[in-house]
């Protein structure tokens, strides 16, 4: 990799971090690589979670710390994406200080067509192994992790629009293709314009105290 595509990494690293703490590999922290919270890290987590909630099944604080941890891995890659840059994250480290990500050398490919690159940075090599972690633990349904997935997807998504509206036609596009890519197939579907979109799962927030059904939810009643 060249000096300049090292300078548009980091370039588009420090524009994403602009869009708030789920967008941020750049602020620096103590912690530990993902790899190895996948291995043998997630236990305490859940437990943390499960502190934070309340009594609530085990699945719902697994689902609602997975779906925590999947926007904040969408979230930057995502807003790098649109500007057609995909950071490498073979050496993203979690931020055991306020859950976040953080990427010490940033590297990474400016491109033209983002999907085939992101869907191997975030879906094969993060949220495969994170989602097989949640499952070592805790007793869950994958599609509903997957599902997750998706809703996290369009979440992120919605932010950077929400924020740039001209990147509203590119990350719908860019969404479409995603979401009709291998693990992701399937999981959601688009009720109409924009970013909208029905998930095919529930992420089960509804049965946590306060819960209630998110606005992608399949349980939804349909119009």
């Amino acid at each position: 990799m060249d000096r300049d595509q090292y300078q548009d990494v980091r370039s588009a690293l420090v524009s994403a971090a602009a869009f708030g703490p789920y967008f941020d590999l750049v602020t620096e922290g103590a912690g530990q690589p993902v790899t190895e919270l996948c291995e043998n890290g997630l236990g305490r987590l859940i437990f943390d979670m499960r502190t934070r909630l309340g009594a609530v099944e085990d699945r719902v604080t697994a689902s609602t710390l997975h779906l925590g941890l999947v926007a904040r891995l969408w979230s930057p890659v995502l807003a790098c994406a649109l500007q057609g840059v995909v950071p490498d994250l073979t050496d993203l480290r979690y931020r055991t200080g306020d859950g976040g990500f953080w990427l010490p050398d940033p590297r990474g490919h400016t491109t033209s067509d983002p999907t085939p690159l992101i869907y191997e940075q975030i879906v094969v090599g993060r949220l495969a192994p994170l989602n097989d972690a949640i499952r070592r633990e805790v007793k869950i349904a994958d599609g509903l992790l997957w599902g997750n997935a998706a809703s996290a997807l369009i979440g992120a998504l919605v932010v950077i629009t929400s924020a740039h509206p001209r990147l509203a036609g590119p990350a719908r596009d860019l969404a479409e293709r995603l979401l009709s890519t291998g693990a992701l197939a399937g999981t959601a579907s688009f009720t109409g314009p924009g970013l909208v979109i029905r998930r095919n799962s529930c992420c089960l927030y509804y049965l946590a105290p306060g819960g209630g059904l998110c606005g992608d939810c399949s349980l939804r009643r349909r119009p």
